[in-house]
């Protein structure tokens, strides 16, 4: 049961960086080339920063739980207890923010510019 859950939460991570980080970098994208253009609506800006936040959210919670779930199925490690998950979460968020905000910014600023240091990123 153990081992099944682990296959679960693998795939959950696959499923968290494959679709979950792709939506986030399109859904802060369009906001921050909505605020270049002085093109923002209000309303929706509001609705796609909640997406925003619950889609880096997801991406964070799944390496974490990953984590959990690896060291409960090996017999020689200590689960992970509330306040290291917690901490665990954070250092996530703040990892994964930087750099979706980064490219999240270039890409609103320099367009079809960012497939170059994406490309350079991807070959070194």
């Amino acid at each position: 049961m153990l081992q099944e859950d682990s296959d679960a939460t693998f795939l959950r991570l696959f499923e968290a960086y494959l679709e979950t980080g792709p939506q986030l970098m399109l859904q802060a994208y369009i906001l921050l080339h909505a605020v270049y253009n002085d093109d923002v609506d209000e309303n929706l800006a509001k609705v796609q920063l909640v997406s925003i936040f619950s889609s880096l959210l997801s991406l964070a919670w799944a390496p974490v739980s990953y984590y959990r779930t690896v060291r409960l199925s090996s017999a020689g490690k200590a689960t992970m207890n509330c306040s290291s998950t917690i901490v665990s979460v954070l250092w996530q968020l703040c990892f994964l923010s930087s750099r979706c905000l980064a490219l999240s910014l270039f890409a609103a600023k320099f367009n079809e510019w960012v497939f170059v240091p994406l490309s350079v990123h991807i070959v070194v």
